[in-house]
């Protein structure tokens, strides 16, 4: 009998001492993450202040082409309010058809492409970069035309698939 008691004696303080060693390293773990969620936190309030504050139009879509951020000066540039475009909208709403279907045409006829979705012209364009710096003229909400310089760039998460698109 005193043999198994002190068997056990030893594996519970084996047992004990592994738990208090593995929640030491969680303690320490749980401390490093909260650093970096923090450092990452202050990132984010930074690149947010950057975006809603530069005197340029710029908006961030997903890949299929629905527009996911919207700043202020975008706001102010088409007549659009956000809530009228983030998750509702595609940069196409900006364009007029004529350009659109000229440059359907253009990319059907002379590129061979099958085009379905109007927001796969820019989509196409842009991983051509034909969109670097384009003279375009963008419709308002008040139907008002505008000319203005776009730069659609292509944007890919870490593994290079592309994720959206950032629209200056």
């Amino acid at each position: 009998y005193e043999k198994v008691k002190s068997e056990s004696i030893q594996i519970k303080t084996s047992l004990e001492e592994t738990i208090n060693n593995r929640n030491l390293e969680l303690t320490r773990t749980l401390e490093v993450l909260e650093h970096l969620n923090e450092k990452l936190q202050i990132s984010l309030n930074q690149q947010k202040a950057i975006l809603e504050n530069v005197p340029m139009m710029l908006y961030v879509t997903n890949k299929d082409g629905i527009i996911k951020f919207f700043n202020p000066e975008a706001e102010r540039i088409t007549g659009y309010q956000s809530v009228e475009i983030i998750n509702k909208m595609t940069p196409v709403i900006f364009h007029q058809e004529k350009d659109l279907q000229f440059c359907k045409d253009q990319l059907e006829n002379d590129c061979g492409y099958n085009i379905s979705e109007v927001f796969d012209i820019l989509r196409i364009k842009s991983e051509k970069d034909e969109m670097r710096n384009h003279e375009c003229v963008y419709k308002t909400k008040s139907g008002e035309l505008i000319d203005v310089v776009l730069t659609l760039t292509p944007i890919n998460n870490v593994s290079g698939v592309l994720t959206g698109f950032f629209g200056v």
